[in-house]
């Protein structure tokens, strides 16, 4: 699998989808149909005049996401990164911010760095509840992906939680919606 894949990025070629995903691969042609979005493609919902903001903990390639758009006809693009790059690269925003575009490819996208909340000292949660404030201050009504996910209730006490909980329900009194991971670590940590 690894090697095939590899061959066919030397050679040009976009990577083999794995065999247990629908159709052969979610290509982005297919992300609408597997997700029951064609009728609203087709109605011109492109995510024309809208923000994602991608929380992350890695960076991407700029090349990589040319890579994509051109593999899948589909438009460059480049999002716009708030809080530096992050210099670690595991390949999770890359994918996210390729499949957010395939998905609304007229959208505006912004990668926020949410590394700095894991480092140093003080608390995670107040440092992440003050990250959202300030990207619901920069980007009101964006939609948010939180692909990371981050925690659950069971391992952190109520306490822990309130400054994202706060900046969370202000957030979406701004009109933001906020999609949390649900699988990798965030689905099997509870």
């Amino acid at each position: 699998g690894r090697i095939l894949t590899y061959t066919r990025y030397r050679e040009g070629l976009p990577p083999t989808p794995p065999r247990d995903v629908p159709s052969g691969g979610l290509m982005p042609t297919e992300l609408g149909s597997a997700y029951n979005m064609t009728g609203l493609t087709r109605l011109g919902f492109t995510g024309k005049g809208s923000t994602v903001v991608v929380f992350s903990f890695d960076g991407f390639e700029q090349s990589d996401l040319d890579s994509f758009a051109d593999w899948f006809d589909v438009p460059r693009f480049t999002p716009q990164v708030v809080g530096g790059m992050p210099s670690h690269r595991t390949g999770e925003s890359t994918m996210d911010l390729q499949m957010i575009h395939a998905v609304a490819p007229d959208a505006r996208l912004v990668l926020v760095n949410a590394r700095p909340t894991v480092e140093g000292g003080g608390s995670v949660y107040e440092k992440l509840g003050a990250l959202m404030e300030s990207v619901d201050r920069d980007f009101p009504g964006a939609v948010w992906s939180l692909s990371v996910g981050w925690g659950c209730d069971r391992l952190m006490t109520a306490a822990d939680l309130n400054p994202v909980r706060s900046a969370l329900a202000a957030a979406h009194r701004h009109g933001t919606t906020a999609f949390d991971a649900t699988g990798d670590m965030a689905g099997l940590e509870c």
